[in-house]
């Protein structure tokens, strides 16, 4: 069994997109965030059926609420307190208890995030220990593993541009074979936005494309 775990929240005004908001306005950045979200939903939905989806959520939002906008079709279940090490180890480990074989958590705030992606990043795991998706910013948008490794969590400087090279040092260290997905962009300022813009990948016919072409950066 796999499982795709999504990490996001409720695109509620003020309470997603923080930095983004400083230039977009609180408004702007929870709808760019929805678009964000609603993307990967219908990206995931072209996955195969053996492939079971999860929407691990922020603690602090309604899971009534939560269920009404993600659909029937996700699992939900709320991240655990502390730094992203910490929820995100909690999550592999709520999908392997589960009986999961392979399990991919992705970002929700990558707008370039495809279906293709994703399915790479499945297949990729049949013949290595670890998938990374890294971001220019020196993080990454996904992670995905046969087992839960919880070195690849503990002495990481969470929220800094050294996320992935610290990532890769440890996978190194534990000799895991490990495949590279390409980059691609998180949005979570105003100039990392107007640097997406002026990208070919933003000129695409998805509702988020035409949102971007028309705010005023």
């Amino acid at each position: 069994m796999v499982s795709l775990i999504l990490f996001g929240r409720l695109p509620s005004a003020g309470k997603v997109k923080t930095r983004l908001a400083r230039s977009l306005g609180e408004e702007q950045a929870a709808e760019f965030y929805r678009l964000c979200v609603e993307n990967v939903f219908q990206e995931s939905a072209r996955l195969p059926e053996n492939v079971q989806r999860y929407f691990a959520y922020s603690g602090t939002s309604d899971s009534a609420e939560v269920q009404r906008w993600v659909g029937p079709q996700f699992h939900l279940f709320a991240q655990t307190e502390g730094d992203l090490g910490r929820r995100l180890e909690h999550a592999f480990d709520i999908v392997f208890s589960r009986g999961a074989q392979k399990a991919v958590i992705v970002a929700t705030d990558v707008p370039e995030l495809s279906a293709d992606t994703l399915q790479c990043a499945i297949r990729a795991l049949d013949s290595c220990d670890i998938v990374l998706g890294p971001c220019p910013d020196g993080g990454y948008y996904l992670l995905g593993t046969k087992q839960l490794h919880r070195e690849l969590f503990a002495d990481i400087p969470w929220s800094t541009d050294q996320v992935l090279d610290g990532t890769l040092k440890t996978i190194r260290r534990l000799r895991l074979s490990l495949h590279l997905l390409p980059m691609l962009p998180d949005i979570d300022t105003g100039e990392d936005l107007r640097r997406w813009r002026s990208e070919p990948a933003a000129r695409g016919s998805h509702p988020i494309h035409a949102f971007v072409r028309s705010l005023d950066l």
